[in-house]
């Protein structure tokens, strides 16, 4: 080869290195740059204009903008934040109840980044329970859950984990709610159930289809009137416009407290919140107190399962239907893990800060529920995973799960027995099971063991060889 072939070949060869080099840098800037923007695009999901506003504040404070991320994170509003959440459109949610994040769970893969704490501790559960006025224990009309067949019902909304999801399974799992099969998808089977059950009830709907359906049974009693804006919605999801004043939590304890219900589905705090001295008294002005006595706390009294005493609101520890994990703030799994610790990071500075707890977390500052559930005292970072921070509440939706794919048209008494069983079979159980299971194998292997060694010895006698002669 001649030095000015050589030469040209090697000029050649630099120029389509240089070229491919020059490609190859300009592919990693661009991937580089699009893995920054992806990292970094987090949408944090709000409910309306007003929540967004709040959000906005939060992620614009110095707590956010000192992360990573916080220049890229966004609030945008959207009518049915689970959807979107599910098909990846926004990246973070917060307020999300338990039952929602149960079900959520089975179709995303999730990271549970906070819990809401009720009261200035680090617990990140609450307790559902059942109210009913003091005068209706007094009289014993309504002393316990079977007393409650053909009353009337309060609920936070349909769905919901302390308001529907936890009092139907129990009912059901106590031989006191007859499960009724629809095959209709606008009534599923615990909602058919509930209808039967209860005289008429207020439990708000996610879509004006459910609304419709129950209009003379589950949505009877809500409180902003038929026909009226708002009529038996949740307002949080789905097709349903508007909410209804009966919904969430002190919706509920209204709907008890103007006397459109005989017992309220509702957390453990709700009573004390919205009476004398509690927090959100001072929102309850307009509400029609059926009496003037029914601000009183000691005008309401607890119910629970195996028990036919009442209880004071301030003994719900001892009367309780199910412990329920907290509303959660969680990320979608397309988050990278490095920026569910700055999120973690971000709302501890935040939830420090005077803006941050005038914002949410002060006594009535967050009446509305902006962005966290009302009556949030803090935010308790988690690092659980989410079948942990769920804990024994799985069982509680399992139950419902059970409950709505009970067969059309193979369901009788007997089937009714088998799901009764199945609600009240848990982990625990199977961990007993598995634990007797391993003891009788374990005593199996030793009495082989014992009747191996008695044969052999029997062998080695028969043979005029003994065992302990052989070994003397």
């Amino acid at each position: 080869m001649g030095p000015d072939l050589y030469a040209k070949i090697k000029s050649v060869s630099l120029t389509k290195m240089t070229k491919r080099n020059g490609i190859l840098v300009l592919v990693v800037l661009v991937a580089a740059v699009s893995s920054v923007d992806l990292a970094h695009a987090l949408k944090w999901c709000v409910k309306d204009a007003a929540e967004k506003a709040v959000c906005d504040a939060m992620v614009g404070s110095a707590s956010f903008t000192s992360q990573a991320f916080s220049s890229a994170v966004t609030c945008e509003v959207h009518n049915d934040c689970e959807t979107s959440f599910l098909a990846g459109n926004v990246d973070i949610w917060s307020n999300v109840d338990g039952g929602t994040l149960y079900d959520v769970s089975l179709q995303v893969e999730t990271t549970v980044i906070a819990g809401e704490a009720y009261s200035f501790s680090s617990a990140v559960n609450y307790y559902a329970t059942a109210v009913v006025r003091a005068s209706d224990c007094a009289s014993g009309s309504i002393t316990h859950l079977k007393h409650l067949k053909g009353k009337r019902s309060c609920h936070t909304g349909y769905g919901k984990s302390a308001g529907w999801k936890t009092p139907i399974t129990k009912l059901v799992a106590n031989d006191l709610m007859e499960v009724v099969v629809s095959d209709d998808a606008d009534y599923p089977n615990d909602m058919a159930s509930a209808a039967a059950f209860f005289d008429s009830s207020c439990a708000p709907m996610s879509t004006d289809a459910m609304a419709a359906k129950n209009a003379n049974t589950l949505v009877k009693n809500c409180g902003n009137g038929a026909g009226k804006a708002g009529h038996g919605c949740r307002g949080d999801k789905g097709t349903c416009a508007g909410s209804d004043m009966y919904y969430g939590y002190d919706g509920a304890f209204r709907c008890l407290a103007e006397g459109n219900g005989d017992v309220a589905f509702v957390k453990h705090v709700t009573v004390g919140r919205n009476t004398v001295g509690g927090d959100n008294f001072v929102n309850t002005g307009d509400w029609s107190w059926k009496a003037e006595s029914d601000k009183q706390e000691t005008a309401w009294k607890l119910i629970c399962p195996g028990s036919f005493k009442c209880y004071n609101p301030s003994e719900y520890l001892q009367c309780h239907l199910s412990a329920v994990p907290s509303h959660a703030v969680i990320a979608h799994l397309s988050v990278a893990d490095a920026d569910n610790t700055r999120l973690r990071t971000a709302l501890t500075n935040y939830q420090g800060t005077a803006a941050g707890m005038a914002a949410f977390f002060n006594d009535g500052a967050n009446s509305e529920g902006h962005m966290f559930k009302s009556g949030t005292k803090s935010l308790v970072m988690n690092t659980l995973s989410t079948k942990d921070y769920l804990s024994d509440a799985s069982e509680v939706y399992r139950g419902m799960n059970l409950i709505n794919n009970a067969h059309i048209g193979a369901y009788n008494a007997t089937q009714q027995q088998i799901l009764i069983d199945a609600l009240n079979k848990n982990d625990d159980d199977d961990v007993k099971i598995d634990v007797l299971i391993g003891v009788v194998v374990g005593i199996g292997v030793v009495v082989l063991g014992l009747v191996a060694a008695v044969a052999f010895m029997a062998f080695r006698e028969k043979r005029g060889k003994p065992v302990f002669a052989a070994l003397v």
